[in-house]
């Protein structure tokens, strides 16, 4: 990875492309894509083995990951991937207070228990974000033409065994409500 070089790292189904491409054309320099359809409903510990061992491969300062999956409503894979790598990890960080590249440490502000807290990592770790004061921008015209020329190296998924921990046997929505009854008057 170059100098300050952003990377996206993703693990899915192929229209998991769709968010590499978006993440693109907002500025990543170039995406790594391990695409596996069999993914959809992987549980977090084999996502998390299947990252790790592609980051093995790719060299970091820090490592960026969203709060939790919204498909499956988990906040696990991060905290698999950097236990994995052997990093320090940080979790809801809304800011970051200072980046110190020389010394190799990144200061942050996060939520705990109602109350801000400000935490000192050293890098290289892996951090997950949650939403702050920031806001992201939106895709440039520029951006979006740039994103569908920019690199997105597809990994073949790696065999590692039959290793999943989880297994999901049916998903459902909630029962539906009775209807309600509206009584007018005082």
């Amino acid at each position: 990875v170059g100098a300050g070089e952003v990377v996206l790292l993703a693990c899915g189904p192929v229209r998991t492309e769709e968010a590499l491409r978006q993440g693109l054309a907002m500025g990543a320099d170039r995406a790594i894509f391990i695409k596996d359809d069999s993914l959809e409903n992987a549980d977090a510990f084999t996502v998390s083995k299947l990252i790790a061992n592609e980051l093995k491969n790719t060299p970091y300062d820090l490592i960026l990951a969203g709060k939790k999956v919204i498909d499956l409503e988990t906040s696990q894979i991060p905290v698999f991937v950097a236990e994995e790598l052997g990093l320090p990890s940080l979790s809801l960080v809304v800011k970051f207070v200072e980046v110190d590249a020389g010394n190799k440490k990144v200061v942050c502000e996060r939520e705990a228990d109602g109350a801000k807290e400000t935490v000192e990592v050293q890098l290289p770790a892996l951090i997950t974000c949650d939403r702050g004061e920031d806001i992201p921008r939106y895709a440039s015209i520029t951006g979006i033409m740039k994103a569908k020329k920019k690199e997105i190296k597809e990994v073949v998924k790696v065999d590692l065994g039959s290793i999943s921990r989880t297994e999901i046997t049916g998903m459902d929505l909630p029962p539906s409500r009775k209807e309600s009854k509206i009584f007018e008057g005082e």
